[in-house]
């Protein structure tokens, strides 16, 4: 367990997720954010505490708006400013690249097999806002490549993870009443929807739970989700305004 320290943001590679490798329950740690303050999730009572706030030590300020952390135990953050490398300690903020214009919205770590021709085990992954592009992040210098689309008329509701027993999903919209979950396919990041969508409105963020998925959203709400049906049922109410999630090991 030691050499997989912490998975992504949401879940890292296929093949290797917390729940799949270890069965151990409560050694998952399921994190989520605010524009401003990192949270933990129990995933038995779905109450959500506090870890501390970030902070910009160059001066500027940004609104987080989802975090990934690697195999490695290294945190990063996009926010509508920038593409961060995140101190796990302190939460201090490092910019590796200006994203202004881009609105992220979605940060994750998927397995390399999302791409074809990658040497390297994993990638790191982000889209913007109401749009439909898919694109990898150079963790080095934050620099964005375009390496899919979503099609179909779908595009970035939220965030995106790796799903045990599914793939690739994530949270999206097609703007005329589909707000949920979607499938993305290997190679084309080609999004298909599953299941008819979820009632709930603005939710952002995405992690694994034990069993299934963690959402929330911007109404605070914390939310189940069935990977395979999409359906998706409220656990607990905050007054939180969430924007996105990571998963990975306790230490």
């Amino acid at each position: 367990m030691k050499r997989l320290a912490i998975v992504a943001a949401v879940v890292a590679a296929a093949g290797w997720t917390p729940a799949a490798t270890t069965k151990v329950e409560h050694k998952l740690l399921i994190l989520v954010n605010s524009a401003d303050t990192l949270y933990r999730v129990d995933p038995t009572t779905f109450d959500v505490t506090a870890v501390g706030t970030f902070s910009f030590p160059d001066g500027t300020t940004d609104r987080i708006t989802d975090i990934a952390i690697d195999r490695k135990g290294r945190m990063w953050a996009v926010g509508f400013e920038a593409v961060y490398s995140v101190d796990r300690k302190t939460l201090a903020c490092t910019r590796l690249a200006s994203a202004a214009g881009h609105e992220l919205n979605s940060l994750a770590i998927m397995t390399s097999a999302m791409l074809p021709g990658r040497e390297t085990p994993d990638l790191m992954l982000t889209a913007e806002s109401s749009t439909s592009t898919i694109y990898m992040v150079d963790p080095a210098t934050g620099a964005l490549t375009p390496v899919g689309d979503m099609g179909g008329g779908l595009v970035s509701g939220g965030d995106m993870t790796w799903a045990p027993g599914v793939g690739a999903v994530q949270i999206a919209t097609d703007k005329a009443g589909y707000e949920g979950l979607v499938h993305l396919d290997a190679n084309t990041f080609t999004a298909h929807k599953i299941g008819t969508g979820w009632s709930f409105q603005k939710v952002r963020g995405i992690a694994m739970l034990p069993a299934g998925l963690l959402g929330v959203s911007e109404q605070g709400e914390l939310i189940e989700i069935d990977a395979q049906s999409g359906a998706a049922t409220l656990r607990k109410q905050d007054s939180v305004v969430f924007y996105g999630g990571a998963v990975g090991w306790d230490e």
